[in-house]
């Protein structure tokens, strides 16, 4: 079984709203091949309607396209935003899992799936705003500004669910479930790591998981952490100059 992932994508920043045509000239330049399943780790893009065109055409790639939640998914950037999902990032979320539902896409939030033998969980697990400096999180974190959200209570009802989630061989969420990743640069800011990055991998290891599939701090590659492979492929913004690819590997 072939299994392709990537994270970060971030369209709107690639693609115009209105040019949906250049959604599928941006997935054929990062050359797929065809996979039983892809998945997408987060971070998809601003704007629920051109995340959705965006993901049919990476359906065509794929028998089973599954998708994570990021925290842009969440973001609220312009008036006109607010006013529709009336300053509630949640309802912007509840009408993004039924735009998947109706378009045979697979939204994972905080729940197992079965395809052809292959467990998979996942969900958006969102940083402890518990514990790190509220100021500098203000100041410097853009959820800060543009995501309308408990997330206090968001945050533990999740933690909660992925305590309950039955065992699965591959776990994905947006945020690295482990910290301080190899693959962060020398030059990487620590200051931001509780942002960026929560330990749960002993969690991950009682559900049996064996691949850690996530996004968010913008690396690309894999490395092995108490057993299981951690995997990220993000694509990050234009000016990250990341290579634009699909990476994979085969159950």
């Amino acid at each position: 079984m072939k299994i392709g992932y990537l994270s970060d994508i971030h369209i709107d920043f690639y693609v115009k709203l209105n040019k949906e045509k250049r959604l599928e000239d941006f997935i054929r330049s990062l050359e797929p091949t065809y996979y039983d399943i892809l998945i997408i780790a987060g971070d998809i893009g601003h704007y629920n309607h051109q995340n959705i065109a965006l993901l049919r055409f990476f359906k065509e790639y794929a028998t089973n396209l599954v998708v994570t939640l990021g925290n842009h998914e969440f973001y609220l950037v312009s008036d006109r935003m607010k006013k529709k999902y009336r300053r509630s990032s949640l309802q912007k979320v509840e009408e993004f899992k039924r735009l998947c539902q109706t378009s045979d896409i697979i939204l994972l939030d905080m729940e197992v799936i079965d395809i052809g033998g292959v467990r998979i969980g996942g969900g958006y697990l969102w940083y402890d705003l518990q514990k790190v400096d509220k100021e500098f999180w203000k100041k410097h974190i853009s959820d800060a500004k543009y995501v309308y959200l408990d997330y206090q209570a968001y945050t533990k009802r999740a933690l909660h669910a992925l305590r309950q989630i039955s065992d699965c061989h591959i776990f994905i969420s947006h945020i690295p479930q482990t910290k301080v990743s190899p693959l962060l640069p020398p030059h990487f800011d620590t200051s931001y790591l509780p942002f960026y990055e929560e330990e749960n991998i002993a969690i991950l290891q009682d559900k049996g998981v064996r691949y850690h599939i996530y996004g968010h701090n913008h690396t690309q590659g894999k490395f092995l952490k108490e057993g299981i492979w951690c995997l990220t492929c993000s694509l990050g913004y234009p000016n990250e100059n990341l290579p634009k690819k699909i990476d994979s590997f085969t159950l």
